[in-house]
């Protein structure tokens, strides 16, 4: 596992906002991984609301890096109109390229470009999806036993 520094942090995060993907950025630091990158994003949300540490540094400035990304992906937007417009590109190669950047910027900023309908699914920020899913699941399944149990004591 690569060791983690507040520098290669910075290094991977710039290289982000630069328009980098993280194979990309890991092909150009030897011994870097995706998996490290992730490793330290896991680390640094579950230290999150706790004190503050390297890894809960990294996760603001990866984040950052993320709505800067979701940003440029509309500023791209903008670069394939003009060129639809000065004749340079096809209508459906504009179509294709402009669904790909909004795909990228809902993927990279969500709560600001998922059509709301989409969002209304969404899980509270303070809760790990997986655990509030679970939570409704057996709420859900505590009040169905409770109605069974208010049935039979009926008949």
């Amino acid at each position: 596992m690569f060791e983690y520094t507040p520098e290669i942090g910075n290094k991977i995060c710039n290289s982000m906002v630069a328009g980098k993907s993280i194979a990309k950025i890991c092909k150009g630091i030897k011994g870097l991984d995706a998996t490290d990158i992730f490793s330290w994003i896991h680390k640094g949300e579950r230290r999150i609301d706790e004190e503050q540490d390297l890894y809960a540094e990294f996760v603001t400035k990866y984040r950052f890096a993320r709505e800067v990304q979701a940003e440029q992906a509309l500023d791209h937007i903008l670069d394939v109109e003009k060129k639809l417009d000065d004749g340079v590109i096809t209508a459906p190669t504009a179509n294709a390229l402009i669904k790909s950047l909004q795909w990228r910027a809902q993927i990279c900023r969500p709560e600001r470009y998922l059509p709301k309908q989409r969002q209304e699914h969404n899980f509270g920020k303070n809760m790990d999806p997986w655990a509030q899913l679970m939570e409704e699941v057996s709420k859900d399944n505590s009040d169905q036993l409770e109605n069974e149990r208010g049935k039979t004591k009926e008949d």
